[in-house]
């Protein structure tokens, strides 16, 4: 039927209307289904409704995208088409989480020990680069990197990750997918330290921070009466100057080089 109406004009529209339509039927379909699920504090034997509702999305996304590169020769309609159809969900909450969280969490119980997700090195591998296509739909990115981040840290500090190979490669997806900013933001306030690579970084940083603490030290000389006298009798609540020029920094590298970093001490303390 594609080959027959391409060739009139606007002769697939039709068509297009109704893949759209019933593709979005059938998201829809699903998260109501994940959604009366959790209401009723349902579970299965694969996990809970909410990483259920992510596996079949996934399937549910997979079958269309082979629809859309052989039945419909990889138009760049359709693929439009799919993409606003999987939006209904990817910019919705489903039973008050957000799709952003979920993607998150999905992808938490696939990288650390223990996870509901039992699979192959290849299955995550294939799975991580299928939750990086759905993240493509997600219209705030930020909100998905501040769950992975933090899902990130845990794994990390408590010695969950299953594989630190599989964290790196997911990082290199997410910059493919996302940018650089999505997981590094160099150049934005410390831009030699986005230079430095493996061990060199956290060196740096040790540079960085003792410098920091001395200019920190200074200026509280010069705004020594501020910090005395109004800051401490301000009835708002206000941080004292110190507290807010050593969280400055703190605040600076944790958005800007926090996986990199984070990636080279878990790396390094693997040969311990």
């Amino acid at each position: 039927m594609y080959r027959l109406y391409h060739k009139i004009p606007k002769g697939l529209e039709p068509i297009l209307n109704t893949f759209k339509q019933h593709v979005t039927n059938e998201v829809t379909v699903l998260v109501q289904q994940a959604e009366d699920a959790a209401s009723n504090q349902a579970t299965t034997s694969s996990g809970a409704p909410e990483q259920v509702l992510i596996r079949k999305l996934i399937e549910l996304h997979d079958k269309y995208m082979v629809y859309v590169t052989d039945c419909f020769s990889n138009n760049t309609l359709f693929h439009k088409a799919l993409k606003e159809a999987f939006e209904v969900f990817c910019n919705r909450t489903v039973a008050g989480v957000s799709s952003s969280e979920l993607l998150a969490t999905f992808c938490d119980n696939i990288l650390k020990k223990g996870g509901s997700e039992k699979l192959g090195d290849e299955a995550i591998e294939e799975t991580l680069e299928k939750v990086v296509k759905l993240l493509a739909y997600i219209s705030d990115k930020d909100l998905y990197a501040e769950f992975y981040r933090k899902k990130l840290a845990r794994r990390l500090l408590l010695d969950c990750s299953a594989n630190h190979d599989h964290e790196r490669n997911i990082s290199t997806k997410l910059k493919q997918q996302c940018g650089e900013q999505f997981t590094s933001k160099e150049g934005m306030g410390l831009p030699s330290l986005g230079e430095k690579h493996d061990e060199f970084m956290p060196r740096e940083l040790g540079k960085r921070w003792s410098s920091h603490k001395v200019m920190v030290w200074w200026l509280l000389q010069f705004f020594y009466y501020l910090d005395r006298y109004f800051i401490a009798r301000s009835q708002r609540s206000l941080p004292a100057l110190n507290e807010v020029g050593l969280t400055c920094f703190c605040d600076l590298v944790c958005d800007d080089f926090f996986l990199h970093l984070m990636l080279i001490l878990c790396a390094s303390l693997s040969w311990i």
